[in-house]
């Protein structure tokens, strides 16, 4: 299962790199880090991975993947 973790704070930042601490197959993503914002490569992110972390407010997350929900059962797993 490919596993991506998305956070867009420096709070946020270092929980992700926990999360990662723990298993070295989760990739993390950092607003800051990618050129024009998560939001700009979510597309990408949710074709490619299983499941999606957000550390964020719920909000923020239902904002950003409500463009790509289609299918409960091929649409990634996601938790905020």
């Amino acid at each position: 299962m490919k596993i991506v973790c998305l956070s867009f704070t420096k709070e946020g930042e270092k929980l992700g790199n926990r999360l990662k601490c723990f298993d070295k197959h989760v990739d993390h993503y950092i607003n800051s880090q990618i050129k024009g914002g998560i939001k700009n490569a979510l597309g990408d992110i949710w074709h490619k991975y299983d499941g999606i972390i957000f550390i964020s407010s719920t909000g923020i997350a239902v904002r950003l993947i409500n463009p790509y929900i289609k299918d409960k059962v091929k649409d990634p797993a996601v938790v905020v």
